[in-house]
């Protein structure tokens, strides 16, 4: 599995008396009026209200790549479903990439804390509803592929017909599928949320990292580069520089090859 490009660090590490997370939901009456991330002081184990609204169907979703990019794929389905009013099934995490990593959802991350800490915002569930499963066992499911770099009225005027039509929608590649750029100020603030509030490794992942740079610290001050020299990255990106003709004839071969 691809190595996240920053470690897991929570603000309230530096600063210990605020919690940036358990906050107002991203989508308040005047939050687009509002330029700041609000910051709340409230005891960091109380969970927020549930958000209660009309769901709108069921949104499953397939995330593809490194971690790293099915982190940010993460981030956006939370914010589409929020948007959509739909009810978000724990993503699925890729398997059959470069990696072959056989990791769930679970392995890696807080799966109760990405559910409780997000509830204020829209319904997550672990699985489908039994009436709801046994459909898709059967096949019996829409699946497609977002349109890349798509904003938020794509997924309002494309998807979520199809969700009111069909109940589920399975979505079975999701990187770049939400648009950076141009999108409204409560859907960029969720995806802050979710990514450095929602998101957090297993204890057992933090733990060994706090053991990792606990170890670095007593050498002194240390710098941490990730030069992605590595064969999937050569192979993705193209770049061959350097190589020897058997070595660019590899690269090439599993570039076509592999379904990135």
């Amino acid at each position: 599995m691809e190595d996240s490009l920053f470690p897991n660090v929570h603000l309230s590490e530096f600063f210990p008396s605020l919690d940036y997370f358990h906050q107002p939901s991203c989508f308040t009456q005047n939050s687009a009026l509002d330029l700041k991330l609000s910051v709340v002081l409230v005891p960091t184990r109380e969970l927020p209200p549930k958000r209660v609204y009309k769901n709108n169907g069921y949104l499953m979703v397939s995330c593809n790549g490194g971690l790293n990019q099915m982190r940010s794929v993460i981030c956006d389905m939370v914010a589409i479903a929020r948007y959509l009013n739909v009810t978000l099934i724990v993503p699925e995490l890729d398997k059959t990439s470069f990696w072959a990593d056989p990791c769930e959802f679970q392995d890696i991350f807080d799966v109760d804390h990405f559910i409780t800490s997000l509830r204020d915002e829209g319904r997550i569930l672990e699985e489908l509803p039994p009436r709801l499963k046994k459909r898709v066992e059967l096949g019996r499911i829409y699946s497609m592929a977002p349109i890349s770099w798509s904003d938020v009225l794509y997924y309002h005027n494309q998807i979520l017909p199809l969700k009111q039509k069909y109940k589920v929608v399975h979505l079975n590649r999701t990187d770049a599928r939400l648009a950076n750029n141009g999108q409204p100020l409560e859907i960029l603030k969720l995806r802050f949320r979710v990514n450095f509030g929602g998101l957090r490794f297993t204890p057992q992942i933090e733990e060994l990292g706090r053991k990792i740079v606990k170890l670095m610290r007593q050498k002194g001050p240390f710098l941490l580069l990730h030069l992605r020299y590595e064969m999937d990255m050569l192979a993705f990106s193209g770049c061959t520089k350097g190589c020897n003709s058997e070595e660019v004839e590899e690269l090439t071969r599993m570039r076509y090859s592999y379904p990135w």
